[in-house]
This record gives C-alpha cells, structure tokens and sequence, in this order.
C-alpha cells in the first residue's frame, strides 16, 4: 500500500486540491499553514516549502488578491526579521518569495544596501544571492566575497557529488535530477571563474579552471573543459 502523506503533505495537497475547485479563500489557508508549520514536522521539506508551496501561493496571488498581499507581506517581515535576528533562513524565505513575485532586481538592490551599511551582516548570507551578483555584474560587491574561493569550489563539487550518490542510490530520481545537478555544478564553478577574472585574480581563476578540469576527469562528469582567460582548456 502506498504510504500516506503526512500532515504537511497533505496541506499542500489540500491547497492545489482547493486551486483546481475555485476555493482560493481555502487554499490560502493551506499554503500558509504549510509556509509556516511544515519544517516543525519534516525539516527536509525546505526545498518544497520555497519551491512547489511558494509557486502555487504565488498563482494564487494572480488571481485572488488577497493571497497576493499575504505574500508581500511574508516577504517583508522575512527581511525584517533576517535584520533583526541574522537568520540566514529569513534572508533566504525573502529571497524566495522575491523570486516568485517578480522582485528579484529589488531583492539585489535590497543585500547591495546591506553590504554596504551591515557588511558582516551581508557577509553572513552572501552564497544565497552570489549568483545573482554574478549575472548583475556586482564586481566590486563580489571581490569582498572572493578570500573563500577555493572552499566556494569544493562546495560546489562536493554538492555535486553528493548528488550523483543520490542518484545512484535511488534511481527514481530520473534523469532531470541529474541534468539540473550537472548544470548547477557547471554554472557555479563559471560563476565563480567569472567573478575572479573580472576582479582581477587571475591566478586563481586559472587554479579553479585546472581543479575543475582535473575534476572532470576524475569524476567522469559529462561536461566540457572549463576554460579562462588566461588558460587554455587541456
């Protein structure tokens, strides 16, 4: 017999269920119950709780005002909550609901301005939007975050890594899991190439290059040669 969901699982099932029947007034109620309950029962739901809850709760919100306004009001007492108390997981819930309602660019301006007034304060959550300084060209924002480069790196591999032993040991995953696990793999270590050349290290984007490579082929992942500026893929 398949196994039942369990209480959080069953709020979110209950709020698309409540989606698919026009009760938008019910399905606020479930996502917020799961926003808010869901990690006291099962903390492994975090990724579901930013991702899939956050998603549905946002569709809501385009039709039915008052879900709409809930979410902005989560996602500014998120931020005030983060700058009161330096929860890493408060910055991280703002930066999730920014995302999925269309406020990305304000949430990158938001940490520029905590980098410059609260730097330790900025410091303390700067992997959560690296990326995004990455693509926006951040550079001088991102050489105050560039003496850790070389763990920057082994956390992305070892991230990786553990994500084929996943893979491996449960098949189910499928063949997405893998794909969006290469290709996070692949676009943190070029982020990470990128932010050193354009701060002038390029020593030790050369350094990354030739891990990455070595890397490679040690792991026999399925990518090409990174290459650098100064480097020539081997």
């Amino acid at each position: 017999m398949p196994t039942p969901p369990s209480q959080a699982e069953q709020w979110l099932r209950d709020a698309q269920a409540a989606v698919a029947r026009q009760e938008p007034a019910f399905a606020l109620e479930k996502y917020l119950q799961f926003f808010e309950h869901a990690l006291e029962e099962n903390p492994a739901l975090s990724a579901v709780r930013l991702s899939f809850c956050l998603s549905g709760w946002a569709d809501l919100g385009k039709n039915y005002p008052p879900a709409q306004l809930k979410l902005e009001q989560y996602c500014e007492q998120s931020l005030q909550k983060f700058m009161a108390t330096g929860i890493a997981s408060d910055f991280h819930d703002y930066l999730a609901i920014c995302r999925h309602i269309e406020k990305s660019d304000a949430a990158l301006d938001t940490f520029c301005r905590i980098h410059e007034s609260h730097p330790a304060l900025a410091a303390s959550v700067h992997d959560l939007i690296w990326e995004q300084l990455v693509q926006a060209e951040k550079w001088l924002i991102c050489a105050s975050y560039l003496d850790d480069y070389q763990k920057k790196y082994e956390l992305a591999l070892d991230v990786y890594l553990g994500s084929m032993r996943i893979a491996q040991k449960h098949p189910d995953t499928g063949d997405e899991f893998i794909t969006i696990s290469l290709q996070r793999f692949a676009d943190h270590i070029r982020h990470l190439i990128s932010a050193l050349e354009h701060t002038g290290r390029q020593q030790q984007a050369d350094n990354i290059c030739g891990s990455a490579n070595q890397a490679i082929i040690t792991h026999q992942i399925a990518l090409d040669s990174f290459t650098c500026a100064g480097r020539k893929p081997q």
